[in-house]
């Protein structure tokens, strides 16, 4: 809905939470001890995703320097902390009469790859540089990218694979498509987490491999490195 129902952003991950919030909007939502309200918690990818090569450095050069390879060129992720999403969370079931039939997008710092390396250099002292590459040019950085998104396709069945969703989902952010209110949001939440604020308190250091994501930590084969790709950045 965001991107004009234009198919180059249909990110099918983000579409199936949007048809599940659109069928809640048709529902009643009544504040009440014996009936149910509803609202809306709409996030963004997490800052813990730093700790992925999706956003975090997928090389150290020989001379130490990080490189954050990224496709979204110019364009902003609208990332949120973990605690934050919780902040937020809390705040519909304190705040029901306020937040009822309502979505609130939330986010934690409105982060820019420029922005993000200045501040991971700024907090860990090392070295680092954004890369921009053209989305086909990232995907040739993974190994796997032609899998199915969804885990119950099979490769080849002529489900959406994991690199056209992901090209979509890269397009909704270099184009910043999706956007967040920050001075509603932190007038609600004055101590949202910047991207510094987060690294600070993990103590990030640019380190690849949490498994922050489910597949991950089933042990699922997916989408990896390609590590004579990335060798060359």
């Amino acid at each position: 809905q965001k991107g004009g129902f234009d198919p180059k952003y249909y990110a099918e991950h983000y579409t199936g939470k949007c048809r599940v919030a659109d069928w809640m909007r048709a529902q009643e939502s009544v504040v009440s001890e014996n009936d149910m309200s509803w609202s809306i918690l709409t996030t963004g990818p997490y800052m813990d995703m730093l700790n992925m090569g999706v956003f975090g450095p997928l090389k150290v050069r020989d001379d130490g320097t990080y490189v954050f390879a990224s496709p979204v060129g110019t364009g902003h992720v609208p990332m949120i902390a973990l605690q934050d999403l919780g902040f937020f969370a809390r705040y519909i079931f304190d705040h029901r009469a306020a937040t009822s039939r309502e979505e609130l997008e939330v986010a934690s710092d409105w982060v820019g790859w420029d922005y993000l390396v200045q501040t991971f250099t700024k907090v860990t002292g090392k070295k680092a540089e954004y890369v921009p590459l053209p989305i086909d040019e990232w995907m040739g950085l993974f190994l796997g990218t032609d899998h199915p998104i969804a885990n119950d396709h099979r490769s080849g069945d002529g489900s959406t694979t994991w690199r056209e969703n992901s090209t979509r989902w890269w397009r909704l952010y270099r184009d910043d498509v999706i956007q967040r209110d920050f001075v509603w949001l932190r007038g609600v939440h004055p101590e949202l987490l910047t991207v510094e604020a987060w690294m600070r308190a993990t103590n990030y250091s640019g380190q690849i491999g949490t498994e922050l994501l489910k597949n991950e930590g089933d042990g699922k084969r997916g989408v990896r490195p390609n590590l004579e790709r990335i060798a060359q950045l």
